[in-house]
C-alpha cells in the first residue's frame, strides 16, 4: 500500500457518531493517494494540508475534495514535475496553467449553475481552481494577527475587547477602498476609537459609507486628500449626487447617518470641532418604518411545507424563533446551559441578547424544553459535547451562522416555487417570525409592557407597530362582512327609490 490518507484516518471522521461512521455515504475506505504527486517534498506539504483540513472540515467535505485532489496531482505532474512547494510559485501562473490543463483534458473551466438562494444563474469555476487557491493559501499563509499599520485589520489579537455578533463571523475589516492616503490614515484612527464604543457590524457599515464618500471625492474633488479639507460645499455636492445620480440603493438615509456619526467621532479624535458641524439632521431623509408583515393562515401552511425541507437542526432553530419571539442571532447563540429552573421548578431560558447585550429571561413550556433538549442531543451526537445548542458545521466550537440558516430557508423557498419578492404574497425575512410573535400577543390583548417584556425590549416605543398590524388584519377579516352589508343596503336603497318614484307619480 502506497502513501494514502484515508477518510477514516482523518480527525473529523473520528469525531462523528458511530451511526454516521457506518453511513455508506461517508466512504471511509476512500483516500488521498499522495504517491500521485511528482516530488516527495510536495507529498509532505500536501500531507500537512490534508490533515489540517481534516481537523477543520467535515468528512463529507473531505470526501467531496477527492476528485479535485486527483486532478491537482495530475496537473502538477504535467506542468510542475520538479515542484517541491507551492510557496515558490505564483498564484496567477498556477491558475492560468490549470485552465490550460483543464482545456487540454476536456474538462470545463467554468459553468453556469442555478443559485438555490437567489434563483439566478451564477458562474462557478472548476473545483480544481478552487482547490489550488486553498492549497496555495495554506502554503503561503497570511499573518492574520492585528497590525495597525496594515490596510486590512485582522481582528485576531485586537488590543481591546470587541463587540461581535458571533452568528455573523467577521475576521477582518478593510480600509483598502479608501483612495486618499491621508484620509485612510485618519479613518484608521477614528475606527480604532470606534471599535471600543460600537459593535463590529456598525464599524463595517461606517467604513462602507466612507468608502462611498471616498469614491465620490476621488472623481469630483481629486484635490481633497484629508477629512479636514472637506467643507460644507463638498457635503452639499455629495447630497445632490446621491439624490440625483446615486443608484446603488433605494435609500441613502443609513449611509448618511453613518457618515455623520463618523465625522462626529473624527472631530474628537482629530481634534477638529469643525468636522462635527459638517452635517446636520436635515441632511438625512426621514426613514419610514416598514409595515409589519403578518402571515395569514394559508401563508403559514406554505411556510410549514418550506420549513419541512430543511435539516432537523434548522427546523428546530426556526421553531424556537417562532415559539420564543427572539431575534435569530439570539436563538443561534443560545448555549446548552441556557435552560434553567427557578425555585418553584418552572423552566426558563436565559438569553444574552446579541444586539443590546442585555440578559432576558423567557419562561418556557415542557414542549419547548423537549425541543431544546433534542437540539442539544443532536449537536452533541454529531460534533461531540458543544457549548452551543446550534453549531457551525465547519467550526463546531462556534454557533451556527445566520447566513447559513437564511440561505437554507431561501433555497427551500426557491425549490418549492413559492413567491418571495417585493410584490409576492409570501415575503420571507428572518425577523418576520419575531414580528409575527409580537402581533399575535397584541391580538390576544396583552398590554404594551407585557409585549415589550416578552420581546426582551427595555421600552414600549415600537409596540404600537404590532397593534397597527393587528388593526390591518382585523380590517381584512371584516371586509367580507362589510361588503355583504353594503350589498344589502344597495337593495334597500334601490327599493326605496322605486317606491318614492311610484308615490310621486
Amino acid at each position: 500500500m502506497g502513501r494514502v490518507i484515508f477518510i477514516k484516518d482523518l480527525e473529523c471522521f473520528n469525531n462523528i457518531s458511530d451511526a454516521k461512521k457506518n453511513n455508506p455515504i461517508m466512504c471511509p475506505e476512500r483516500g488521498f493517494d499522495l504517491d500521485r504527486l511528482p516530488t516527495d517534498s510536495l507529498k509532505d506539504e500536501m500531507d500537512r494540508f490534508i490533515r489540517d483540513r481534516g481537523r477543520k472540515c467535515s468528512p463529507l467535505t473531505m470526501r467531496s475534495e477527492l476528485t479535485a485532489f486527483n486532478w491537482f496531482c495530475d496537473f502538477m505532474k504535467s506542468y510542475y514535475p520538479d515542484a517541491t512547494t507551492l510557496s515558490e510559485l505564483e498564484i496567477d501562473e498556477l491558475i492560468n496553467n490549470a485552465k490550460k490543463w483543464l482545456a487540454k483534458t476536456g474538462k470545463a473551466i467554468s459553468w453556469l449553475k442555478r443559485d438555490k438562494r437567489s434563483g439566478k444563474n451564477v458562474t462557478v469555476e472548476s473545483d480544481l481552481l478552487t482547490y489550488i487557491r486553498k492549497v496555495y493559501l495554506y502554503a503561503n499563509p497570511v499573518d492574520k494577527h492585528f497590525n495597525y499599520d496594515a490596510d486590512r485589520w485582522y481582528l485576531d489579537g485586537f488590543p481591546i475587547p470587541l463587540k461581535k455578533n458571533l452568528t455573523k463571523r467577521t475576521d477582518s475589516i478593510s480600509f483598502e477602498k479608501i483612495k486618499q492616503v491621508e484620509m485612510r490614515k485618519e479613518i484608521k484612527k477614528v475606527i480604532f476609537y470606534e471599535m471600543e464604543r460600537v459593535a463590529v457590524g456598525t464599524v463595517q457599515a461606517e467604513i462602507t459609507a466612507i468608502n462611498m464618500l471616498s469614491d465620490f471625492l476621488s472623481t469630483r474633488f481629486p484635490q481633497i486628500q484629508s477629512l479636514k479639507e472637506i467643507d460644507r460645499d463638498v457635503i452639499e455636492e455629495y447630497l445632490i449626487y446621491i439624490n440625483t445620480e446615486g443608484c446603488r440603493r433605494k435609500s441613502y438615509a443609513k449611509v448618511l447617518q453613518h457618515i455623520k456619526s463618523l465625522l462626529k467621532s473624527a472631530a474628537i479624535v482629530l481634534e477638529d470641532s469643525f468636522l462635527s458641524n459638517l452635517m446636520c439632521n436635515e441632511d438625512i431623509p426621514p426613514t419610514v418604518a416598514p409595515a409589519v408583515k403578518v402571515y395569514s393562515d394559508s401563508e403559514m401552511e406554505q411556510l410549514k411545507r418550506v420549513i419541512a425541507k430543511l435539516g432537523k437542526q434548522e427546523q428546530r432553530a426556526i421553531a424556537l424563533l417562532q415559539l420564543l419571539g427572539l431575534r435569530a442571532s439570539d436563538v443561534l447563540s443560545l448555549k446548552q446551559d441556557s435552560m434553567k429552573v427557578d425555585g418553584s421548578g418552572k423552566p426558563f431560558i436565559e438569553v444574552l441578547q446579541t444586539k443590546t447585550g442585555r440578559i432576558c429571561t423567557k419562561y418556557i413550556t415542557e414542549k419547548v424544553c423537549l425541543l431544546f433538549r433534542k437540539a442539544c442531543e443532536c449537536t452533541n451526537e454529531s460534533y461531540g459535547r458543544s457549548e452551543y445548542v446550534f453549531v457551525d458545521d465547519n467550526h463546531p466550537n462556534e454557533p451556527m451562522q445566520y447566513s447559513h440558516l437564511y440561505n437554507q430557508l431561501k433555497s427551500a423557498i426557491n425549490s418549492t416555487g413559492l413567491p418571495d419578492g417585493p410584490n409576492g404574497e409570501l415575503r420571507i425575512l428572518m425577523h418576520n417570525f419575531r414580528r409575527q410573535y409580537a402581533t399575535e400577543l397584541a391580538n390576544l390583548g396583552y398590554s404594551d409592557e407585557d409585549i415589550a417584556n416578552a420581546l426582551g425590549q427595555a421600552r414600549t416605543g415600537s409596540v404600537h407597530r404590532y397593534r397597527k398590524s393587528n388593526q390591518a388584519k382585523m380590517a381584512k377579516e371584516v371586509e367580507p362582512v362589510l361588503q355583504a352589508r353594503e350589498e344589502l343596503l344597495k337593495k334597500f336603497i334601490s327599493k326605496w327609490g322605486s317606491e318614492v318614484l311610484s308615490e310621486r307619480g
